[in-house]
C-alpha cells in the first residue's frame, strides 16, 4: 500500500465520522502493525499538507519557503544593513536550495542597487565571476517566469 493513501486513511479513521466512532492509536496501531507513536506522527497536524504552493509547484506545510524567503530576506538585509555578514555567510561552500537562494538574491542586490560587477561579488563570495553572472541570469528569468 501507498504510503500517502495509508496515511490519509489512517487520519480519516483517527477522525472518526458521524457513522464511525474514532479510532485510539492503539487500536490503528495494532491494525496496521506499527507503533503508537508512530500513529501520533501520521495524526499530527505537522504533518498534514496545508498550503500548495503555486509557483514552485510543491506542497509545504505552512509556507514556501522559497517564497517567504524571497519576499523577507531582502527586507532582512536593509533592515540589518550589515552586508559583509551575511556574505560571510554565503562563502560558505553550501549547496543547499535555501543557501543558494539567499546567494541569488544578495547577488542581485549588489548587482542592481549597489552597482557592483560580477568579478568584484565573485571576489567577496569567493566564486568565479561566470558564476555570479549565471545566477543573477537565473534568477532573473526566474523572477520574470512567475510574474507571467
Amino acid at each position: 500500500m501507498n504510503y500517502e493513501k495509508r496515511n490519509k486513511e489512517i487520519r480519516k479513521l483517527h477522525k472518526g465520522s458521524k457513522r464511525k466512532k474514532k479510532k485510539t492509536y492503539k487500536q490503528l496501531a495494532k491494525d496496521y502493525g506499527v507503533t503508537d507513536s508512530r500513529i501520533g506522527q501520521i495524526c499530527s497536524p505537522k504533518n498534514s499538507i496545508f498550503f500548495y504552493c503555486e509557483r514552485h509547484k510543491k506542497k509545504y506545510t505552512k509556507v514556501c519557503p522559497f517564497c517567504d524567503l524571497d519576499a523577507n530576506y531582502p527586507l532582512l538585509l536593509e533592515d540589518n544593513g550589515n552586508l559583509k555578514s551575511e556574505m560571510k555567510l554565503l562563502r560558505k561552500r553550501d549547496r543547499t536550495a535555501i543557501t543558494s537562494r539567499k546567494r541569488k538574491i544578495l547577488i542581485t542586490k549588489l548587482y542592481e542597487e549597489f552597482e557592483y560587477s560580477f568579478r568584484r561579488i565573485g571576489q567577496s563570495l569567493e566564486r568565479d565571476h561566470t558564476t555570479i553572472g549565471h545566477l543573477y541570469h537565473h534568477y532573473k528569468v526566474e523572477i520574470k517566469s512567475y510574474k507571467n
